[in-house]
């Protein structure tokens, strides 16, 4: 197999976007903000990948991740991740450290030889301190970006400020699975030369390349391309392996599957073929397969737990037939050319239940819709469907809407007898004018605007899931709800009408007639704020309560330069709540330097909210 260790500027490379695809990372952090996203975060997981690669040891007990680390054996775990242990053993260098053990005395040498440790003091290491997590993040941020980054430069060779996660780590008490987890991620980090930590050390010959192409996979996210001549190419952590065979074409895939292989189109003698290849190996994991694929034609990829399903699209757009892989040949299941007659944008949107997946064939124009249940190479077609906007899709019943002038309907339906567990039929009606203006009245139309955790919100009102099927709890238009810890909750509400983007950033001006409501665990409902005291606050979001369980709330307020935002307080005393503003901040482009320059601004913008609201009787007495 033909590999080549390190590449620094792939898309010169591509004809295709890289993209993860096919095999899953097991314990993926999957939150965006976080600085382990896409990572394996299992720490044995990642002790074992480290130990595979040579660069982590562990002890007498195993590799003991839930105990703390003295400052000599984090010096011992740095050296061997930097793949210098020979050279700290054979050298021996030297240091000013007169409290160094002579077991950890070479690998102590070497980081203050390199400039990576500076010591607790002139002549101590602190060696049987405990390590913090800022001492060996700063530790792997020397040996990413050089001995001369600043002791409070954290974003070098990360990407990131892992402030926050310093913080926390050394507060919760920093442990040997922690300083794991940092030198994996440190791994993936690019250096002062421009490689990531995991290239430098291939380059080095510190790793073996074949046991990094093997191991890697398993916890970090790869990306696949096609280079130029056809051969596939997975990158991990900066390192990025190729196929042998050429004439290839990466097909983008999306859904949920532990295969353990991507898929591939070629031409071989004319014939179109599908190639299964080795997601660890790149080799061909099955014999090609004949692919009924012509000129012209493309193919959108989804896998599912039951097999690997291929949408074959005339022009790359319209999908003309639905075709299965089942690892060594090509069946048609569906032809859907038939269905997409009176269509003028069709797609396919792919769901999954209990039983497999649920295939919707829609249109971004019009409301014309087919469904289908695919279990395998079975497929069962979903008439009672037709039509039908898929709301949601859970073990067992898909929540649907089906809107006309007149009126909309909610339904829940069992999968796959379609048999009525819950129908709502609503009303459509005239939506009121924006405050202001005349003669701008809608056509409130019922939908659900957003759904978490078995709640279902918007236009149409509030639903929850109670033993598997649908309730009411609000009729009201819903816009925002805060679930609390006791199953009590905050629902925002409002009156129909016109919504503004307004402001530089486009913000949504809220509905008028905001009201925050209160729905105690038992069911019962209260108004927090009502509209009738006329606060005039456009409320875009809920905020979740302070200690006191005060309720909050924002609300945003376009002006030319800038968007205005003030978080809230319904501070509880007496009959009603009085409001406090709790804080301002604001979002302008970095262009606009006047704003930045204007002293206290932000309070300033705070005082005077507050002393509006006092102006009405519905803030506090002081003024902050």
């Amino acid at each position: 197999m033909k590999r080549r260790g390190i590449v620094l500027a792939l898309a010169a490379a591509l004809t295709l976007t890289v993209s993860a695809a096919a095999y899953q990372v097991p314990n993926l952090e999957t939150r965006i903000t976080e600085p382990y996203y896409g990572l394996n975060t299992d720490p044995q997981d990642q002790a074992e990948f480290l130990h595979a690669l040579g660069l982590f040891r562990g002890t007498e007990e195993g590799y003991a991740l839930d105990r703390s680390m003295t400052r000599s054996e984090a010096a011992v775990m740095l050296v061997r991740l930097l793949g210098q242990e020979d050279a700290a053993l054979t050298q021996s260098p030297s240091h000013p450290f007169t409290d160094v053990p002579q077991w950890a005395s070479p690998y102590v040498g070497w980081l203050w030889t390199n400039g990576l440790t500076k010591g607790a003091s002139a002549t101590t290491f602190g060696s049987s301190n405990s390590v913090t997590a800022k001492q060996y993040l700063m530790f792997l941020s020397r040996a990413l970006y050089g001995p001369d980054v600043a002791d409070d430069y954290w974003e070098a060779g990360w990407g990131f400020d892992l402030t926050a996660l310093q913080q926390s780590l050394d507060q919760a008490g920093f442990l040997r699975r922690d300083a794991v987890s940092l030198s994996v991620l440190a791994l993936s980090g690019y250096t002062d030369t421009g490689d990531t930590l995991a290239a430098r050390l291939l380059k080095e010959g510190a790793i073996s390349e074949d046991d990094f192409c093997a191991a890697a996979p398993k916890v970090y996210v790869s990306d696949w391309g096609t280079t130029e001549d056809g051969r596939l190419l997975r990158d991990t952590a900066g390192v990025t392996l190729y196929s042998t065979e050429q004439g290839m074409r990466y097909i983008y895939r999306s859904g949920d599957s532990s295969n353990s292989y991507v898929l591939a189109t070629r031409q071989q003698d004319g014939q179109a073929e599908l190639c299964a290849v080795d997601y660890f190996t790149l080799e061909l994991a099955a014999p090609p397969a004949s692919l009924p694929l012509t000129e012209g034609q493309q193919i959108e990829y989804y896998a599912g737990t039951g097999g690997d399903y291929l949408v074959m699209k005339a022009g790359g757009t319209e999908p003309t037939a639905l075709l299965y892989y089942n690892g060594s040949a090509v069946q048609q299941l569906l032809e859907l050319t038939p269905f997409c007659t009176g269509m003028s944008v069709p797609y396919c949107s792919w769901r999954t239940w209990d039983g497999g997946l649920l295939l919707t064939l829609e249109d971004y124009e019009t409301t014309a819709r087919h469904s289908w249940l695919l279990d395998g190479p079975t497929v069962q077609a979903l008439p009672a469907l037709d039509g039908q906007d898929v709301v949601d899709v859970l073990g067992d019943s898909v929540i649907v809407r089906c809107i006309t002038d007149e009126t909309a309907v909610l339904q829940q339906l069992a999968i796959p007898s379609m048999e009525v567990l819950a129908r709502f039929e609503l009303p459509c009606t005239e939506a009121p004018p924006f405050p202001g203006e005349s003669g701008k009245t809608q056509l409130l139309r019922w939908m659900i605007a957003d759904k978490t955790d078995g709640y279902y919100w918007g236009d149409a009102g509030l639903y929850r899931l109670e033993n598997g099927v649908l309730r009411c709890l609000q009729e009201r238009c819903v816009r925002d709800l805060l679930v609390l810890e006791d199953g009590g909750m905050y629902v925002l509400t409002y009156t129909p009408g016109y919504s503004t983007n307004l402001g530089p950033f486009h913000v949504q001006i809220s509905h008028p007639g905001n009201e925050i409501l209160y729905r105690s665990p038992s069911g019962t409902w209260e108004t927090v704020l009502s509209a009738d005291t006329g606060h005039g606050i456009g409320i875009t979001s809920l905020l979740e309560p302070d200690e006191s369980g005060n309720a909050g709330f924002r609300c945003a307020k376009p002006n030319r330069y800038t968007d205005d935002f003030f978080d809230y307080r319904l501070v509880r005393s007496g009959v009603a709540p009085s409001i406090r503003v709790e804080s301002v901040f604001l979002v302008y482009p970095e262009t606009v330097v006047p704003i930045e320059q204007v002293p206290n601004y932000q309070e300033i913008l705070g005082q005077k909210e507050q002393q509006r609201l006092n102006d009405l009787g519905l803030g506090i007495v002081e003024t902050p």
